[in-house]
């Protein structure tokens, strides 16, 4: 990568690594999409594939999650039981800080309950 993918006043770093196997895919892309998204931009990566055949290769990436009634209700609880505080109570009162600090929390719990299958 020769971008950055965390941009915050002067500071710019690539917190993000992007690893492929390059014996496989010998032509590919990398770049910066900038979502919105506080101080991180999200990271593409573009595989030139040549001479795929599509029958017999056919791959996806799924993500499944535990969400049933004890899980989503777990993660109510969690959620409401937070010292949210924490988060507003941040010494610098920088909103990207104070944004950072509850999703960091909101994650914590929300891939502590909802688990992957």
């Amino acid at each position: 990568m020769n971008f950055p993918t965390r941009v915050k006043n002067n500071s710019r770093s690539a917190t993000d690594n992007t690893f492929i196997d390059t014996t496989q895919f010998e032509m590919y892309t990398t770049g910066s999409i900038v979502n919105g998204l506080w101080d991180h931009d999200a990271q593409m990566l573009e595989l030139h594939v040549v001479n795929l055949n599509s029958k017999t290769h056919n791959y996806k990436t799924i993500t499944i999650r535990n969400t049933d009634f004890n899980s989503i209700n777990e993660f109510k609880d969690k959620l409401s039981s937070e010292l949210w505080q924490n988060v507003f109570e941040n010494d610098n009162k920088d909103v990207d800080s104070i944004s950072n600090s509850f999703l960091n929390t909101y994650l914590q719990n929300f891939h502590s309950c909802l688990k992957k299958k």
